[in-house]
């Protein structure tokens, strides 16, 4: 249903009637909610399902409950604001925070063991690859296990994985020790170039 049919079905309150429900106290509006309450609940015992029958002919009493709500709450929060001045307050927008570009070092392969914890990028051959589900581990500078470094390639960046055999592809990302071994976990596929 859009909004237009929305307010057609539902926002049904002649002026008559809102000037009415807003200038009742909110005593009023507690005893309403008591008498209405006894009807719609005098039929009903406790732990009784209630049926469609009855839904259907106590809705129009609960849709203008909901109504009578709505109104009133806008004529008291009316009341609450109207006298009130808006202070308008300058806003200075500081500028964007510098782009959080991480300082990538360009490192030899043969070197990329001294670099665990630094943000690299790094070029080699390709010798093996093997894809455990998860991911694709890419071996550069060896076959496994002599690796110099084992690229493991996950989310959309693991499709690329088995077309990297036996080609020099450059890549980018922080080195970890993973048992012994160094490792780039890459998830993004523009950290690989080929």
């Amino acid at each position: 249903m859009s909004e237009t049919d929305i307010a057609k079905t539902y926002d049904t309150a002649t002026p008559a009637q809102i000037k009415q429900w807003q200038s009742d106290s909110p005593m009023e509006w507690i005893w309403e909610s008591y008498q209405i309450s006894s009807e719609l609940y005098a039929q009903v015992k406790p732990g009784q399902d209630i049926d469609e029958a009855y839904y259907q002919q106590y809705i129009p009493v609960i849709r203008k409950r909901i109504d009578q709500a709505g109104i009133r709450l806008a004529g008291e929060l009316n009341k609450l604001f109207n006298n009130e001045q808006v202070k308008v307050t300058k806003v200075t927008l500081l500028p964007p925070p510098p782009f959080n570009s991480t300082n990538v070092i360009p490192v030899k392969l043969e070197d990329v063991k001294n670099a665990i914890g630094k943000t690299v990028s790094t070029t080699g051959k390709v010798y093996s690859s093997k894809d455990i589900s998860s991911m694709v581990l890419v071996n550069l500078g060896a076959a496994y296990p002599g690796q110099l470094l084992t690229v493991a390639l996950k989310g959309k960046a693991k499709d690329s994985g088995s077309q990297l055999v036996n080609k020099t592809i450059t890549v980018e990302g922080e080195v970890i020790d993973y048992k012994g071994k160094r490792e780039i976990i890459i998830t993004d596929p523009a950290k690989i170039k080929f």
